[in-house]
């Protein structure tokens, strides 16, 4: 693996360019943008037509939102593409500072080449985020920014890196609130130094804080001079502190109520009353369990086998950039721990975060068996089938994250165009897929009013209000809805677009237009 002729930065501008590429393939190989979208591009498209106030009405946290109506507006771009076009970029500066970490932590190239290939390869990135409107690539590029410049804060105490570290992780925070834990956690980190005393610790605490203070300064002569309509924009920070405030010193009284419903539910009767004292230690387990798994899922088992042999072969350096990485990962366990144990509730995505920081402990492994590798493959049959074999499921891993194998979408963004192109501007659409509503063109305030199920559609179809329409989703599968379709007695659908697999969205008019339209069409 010679690299020699390979500076870091012609390193780091290849990564660039290739994270950019993968980007621009995904996008074009995907068909249709994910259900939750629509909250983005809605809450973007009232910024544009009414203002800050207007967005943040729709959605809480209108900072993603409203950065796509902006590059929407200044570039000319739709509001899905103005969206890719920043989740774009956002993984390439991602992937940039995923390197620059790594270079922090070790001059060895190669460390840093695979690192790179194994972020560029990450099949839960590629697989599922890369053409996600969502607002977590933005998080993730904060983040590591800030992950970075705090590290190098802690190696090189220069106000520039402090100054850098607050305000990446303030605007990281606007993309996710779990920004603020950080805010406030890592800071205190300083105290935990060894080799400065009490007054220069003092005086780094500071330094690191300098942004906040700022930023909070500023926020409080804004509120004064201007109208505090806006002030829940401003507040997210605080509503988060008091979040935690209120959710942490009430956990243990959340996992009791939990094991009593659980010794309720299980333990109620004889001889199982006897196992009523374990229901706390149940659900703590549970809980456990659920974050190793999403964890682990995130992660991908690969990539989780090359970090456990990290840690157990001590791969990694053991210098000050692992120990602010160190400091990171606590502090993400517990942001997750937490609100594991509130909601009960995980995703793979809230995970991804914490997976960028082992994947980089990773990178020192894989490098260090390769080495092994070459020095063993030629006597050991066994090191050498180990090492193909190794390979071969990671290629099979990052190539599926390329691969789609799903049936096509792309008969609802059809459907969603045909209902733009034909039925009336003043049109109101019933629908059971949000996206459908994007696509048509009907930009509402409260879409939940505008969604429908199998129990209610009938009730639609038969009233008597104008322009009213419903565009439901059926899948092959879906038995209820299926034999409701084979049994509605009433009038006939106005379009109906299909996929090879028999997924289908049925167009429907009201009784009193659905005469009309037919005519008209």
């Amino acid at each position: 693996m010679d690299i020699s002729k390979l500076t870091q930065k012609n390193i780091l501008s290849i990564a660039f360019i290739l994270s950019l590429l993968i980007s621009i393939y995904a996008i074009w190989q995907d068909e249709l943008i994910q259900t939750n979208a629509y909250i983005f591009l809605r809450t973007a498209q009232f910024f544009i037509d009414q203002g800050v106030s207007a967005a943040q009405a729709v959605y809480a946290q209108p900072f993603y939102p409203i950065l796509i109506g902006i590059v929407s507006t200044y570039t000319g771009l739709s509001l899905e593409y103005a969206a890719y076009l920043i989740n774009s970029l956002s993984f390439a500066a991602l992937t940039i500072f995923f390197g620059k970490i790594i270079c922090e932590l070790t001059d060895d190239r190669r460390v840093l080449v695979v690192g790179l290939i194994l972020l560029l390869a990450y099949p839960k990135l590629n697989e599922s985020y890369r053409t996600y409107i969502i607002r977590d690539p933005g998080y993730w590029a904060f983040y590591l920014l800030a992950v970075l410049s705090f590290m190098r804060f802690w190696k090189y105490s220069k106000l520039r890196d402090a100054l850098i570290w607050g305000c990446s992780i303030t605007i990281a925070t606007l993309f996710r609130h779990e920004g603020v834990v950080f805010l406030l956690c890592c800071p205190p980190l300083l105290f935990l130094r060894t080799d400065f005393s009490i007054k220069e610790k003092l005086y780094r605490f500071i330094e690191a804080n300098l942004f906040a203070i700022a930023i909070i300064i500023i926020t409080i002569i804004w509120l004064a001079i201007t109208d505090q309509s806006n002030f829940a924009f401003t507040s997210q920070f605080y509503k988060v502190a008091v979040w935690i405030l209120d959710v942490i010193p009430d956990l243990f009284n959340t996992f009791q109520e939990r094991a009593d419903r659980l010794s309720d539910a299980l333990f109620y009767e004889y001889p199982f009353s006897y196992s009523k004292d374990y229901a706390l230690a149940g659900v703590i387990t549970t809980t456990l369990v659920i974050f190793f798994t999403e964890i682990v899922s995130s992660l991908t088992y690969i990539y989780t086998a090359f970090f456990l042999h990290a840690i157990v072969a001590k791969t990694y350096p053991r210098n000050t950039g692992v120990t602010v990485i160190a400091g990171f990962v606590v502090i993400n366990i517990a942001i997750i721990l937490v609100f594991l144990s509130h909601y009960i509730f995980l995703t793979g995505r809230y995970g991804i975060a914490l997976s960028l920081l082992l994947l980089i402990i990773a990178s020192f492994s894989v490098v260090q068996l390769y080495d092994a590798w070459m020095v063993k493959r030629l006597n050991s049959r066994k090191w050498n089938l180990g090492g193909i074999l190794l390979f071969a499921i990671f290629l099979i891993g990052a190539l599926d994250g390329f691969i789609s194998t799903s049936p096509s979408k792309a008969y609802i963004k059809q459907a969603g165009y045909w209902m733009k192109d034909n039925l009336p501007e003043n049109a109101k659409v019933f629908t059971n897929i949000s996206v459908i509503l994007y696509y048509s063109g009907n930009i509402t305030q409260n879409f939940r009013k505008h969604m429908v199920g199998i129990n209610n559609i009938e009730s639609i179809l038969n009233s008597s209000e104008a322009n009213t329409y419903v565009a439901f989703k059926i899948g092959e599968d879906d038995e209820k809805e299926n034999l409701w379709l084979d049994t509605w007695k009433g009038s006939l659908p106005l379009n109906e677009f299909a996929n090879n697999n028999g997924d289908k969205v049925v167009i429907y008019a009201t009784v009193k237009n659905s005469q009309s339209v037919m005519g008209d069409n």
